[in-house]
């Protein structure tokens, strides 16, 4: 077999591709005589391309579209129509289609007819989801419930013509409310307005009826703690009752649209009883009198506030810690009595003033030891020679003692170092005249005697002896007086 081009081809090749190809078909007999013949066989593409589209509601402003990825062409046929009814049992007219075509280009992408370029999603199965924009002369209208409203359909196309349409169900889209303060506490007799506790809601859909209002109404009730209805005619009647009368009360909030479609939303209200502002110290006693309903803090004499309490029924409580002045050192222990009020740092004896700290009602003034020095008089044994004195004193005079030195320690401390001072030997008179007398015996036989010269010196010698003796008998005399 070959093909229109004269390719040879096997029936597998034929089977799988469209086209016209020719069979040429030979016999040939025991004798080698042979007859040739022909066929010509033309295979079609009848495999429909594959399509689907979503359900989408009333709301919706684009719709995804599935095909397969041999579709060339993909028609998007929406709903044209007006309905007399206004409610969701009345039967409707169709008025027409509105076609939006997507036609595949080289790249892969789709051009529509309503001007826009649509890239597909490839979904790994060898499909394509496309995403089309509802046309706006499009009315998107519940399907069935008594309407006559065709449904969006997509027809699918190959290369081939075949085709496959799909259709999907529009579904009217419900309108909405939403808390938005799920919990609000009031004291009894105050305002309280119901409709503030959610978004007032919203129709967020094209009603499944072009002639109505298109428009949705809230309602509001509620329970109280038991699950009791509350009886009100109105809004304002339902206000009143809440601020009105203590307890705790669910409020539902509902909406319901032109087409009978509803949602809900609750929010709670806390209406407590007459509230009391207490101002009390942090033991819980009394330090100003309690007062009706929520009062702000307030100065008291004699105390600093602290913080602010609220209770489950909304009464308040002041804290106050009474107002002290502590003296303390670096230890936190008490170096002078307390006394009320603030009062600035003043002059401790033995301390010196560091900072001021606050806790609660209680103010602190720090301070630390004053460091005393000493001075003390040793000998070169360290051994005292005089009583220690308080600071750094200067050396002194220490009877029998002389001043050596002066050094000081790390902590400022002095010490002053004394020698001791041995007393000086007195000469008796007798041994200083038998020193004399000494003195001149050796004189005598050291010098040559030579006459005169001997004679005078001799003389000399023996006057200066007389006169160490009378000195020494002089002062031997002086001291008997003494």
């Amino acid at each position: 077999m070959t093909d229109s081009e004269g390719n040879v081809v096997t029936p597998e090749q034929v089977a799988a591709t469209p086209g016209d190809y020719t069979v040429t078909a030979t016999i040939t007999d025991s004798d080698g005589k042979s007859a040739t013949a022909t066929a010509l066989i033309t295979t079609k593409d009848t495999t429909s391309p594959s399509v689907a589209i979503e359900n989408v509601s009333t709301a919706a402003t684009e719709v995804a579209v599935t095909i397969s990825d041999d579709a060339e062409k993909v028609d998007v046929t929406f709903p044209v129509s007006t309905n007399t009814g206004t409610t969701s049992t009345t039967t409707g007219t169709t008025t027409g289609t509105t076609t939006v075509t997507l036609t595949k280009n080289a790249d892969g992408s789709y051009t529509g007819t309503d001007g826009n370029t649509y890239t597909p999603v490839d979904n790994g199965d060898g499909t394509v989801t496309l995403t089309v924009t509802v046309p706006a002369d499009a009315d998107l209208q519940a399907t069935g419930d008594g309407y006559t409203t065709s449904p969006i359909t997509a027809t699918a196309t190959d290369a081939a013509g075949n085709s496959i349409t799909s259709s999907d169900v529009i579904t009217n889209t419900p309108p909405v409310i939403e808390t938005t303060v799920p919990v609000t506490t009031i004291t009894k007799g105050a305002t309280i307005d119901v409709t503030s506790l959610f978004d007032g809601g919203s129709d967020k859909e094209d009603d499944a009826s072009t002639t109505d209002a298109k428009t949705s109404t809230v309602t509001y009730t509620a329970v109280d703690a038991s699950g009791n209805a509350v009886t009100a005619s109105s809004v304002e009647e339902l206000n009143s009752y809440i601020s009105a009368t203590p307890g705790t009360y669910v409020v539902i909030a509902t909406i319901t649209d032109s087409d009978g479609l509803t949602d809900t939303a609750t929010a709670t209200v806390v209406t407590n009883a007459t509230t009391v502002t207490t101002f009390v110290d942090e033991d819980g006693n009394t330090v100003s009198p309690e007062e009706e309903g929520n009062k702000p803090k307030k100065d008291i004499d004699g105390y600093t506030y602290i913080t602010t309490n609220v209770d489950e029924k909304g009464n308040v409580e002041h804290v106050y810690a009474k107002t002290t002045t502590s003296y303390v050192d670096n230890n936190g222990n008490p170096i002078s009595p307390d006394e009320d009020g603030t009062q600035t740092n003043k002059d401790i004896p033995g301390y010196t003033y560091v900072t001021t700290k606050t806790e609660g009602g209680k103010t602190i003034h720090v301070y630390t030891p004053v460091e005393v020095t000493k001075t003390t008089f040793v000998d070169e044994d360290g051994n005292p020679v005089a009583p220690s004195e308080d600071g750094n004193q200067p050396s002194k005079d220490i009877p029998g003692y002389k001043y050596v030195t002066t050094t000081g320690d790390k902590d400022g401390n002095v010490t002053h170092v004394y020698t001791k001072v041995e007393p000086a030997t007195q000469t008796s008179p007798a041994a200083e005249t038998a020193t004399a007398k000494t003195a001149s015996a050796q004189s005598d036989k050291a010098l040559p005697k030579t006459g005169s010269d001997s004679g005078i010196i001799a003389t000399a010698i023996g006057s200066v002896l007389s006169a160490l003796g009378l000195f020494g008998i002089g002062k031997g005399r002086k001291k008997d007086d003494d």
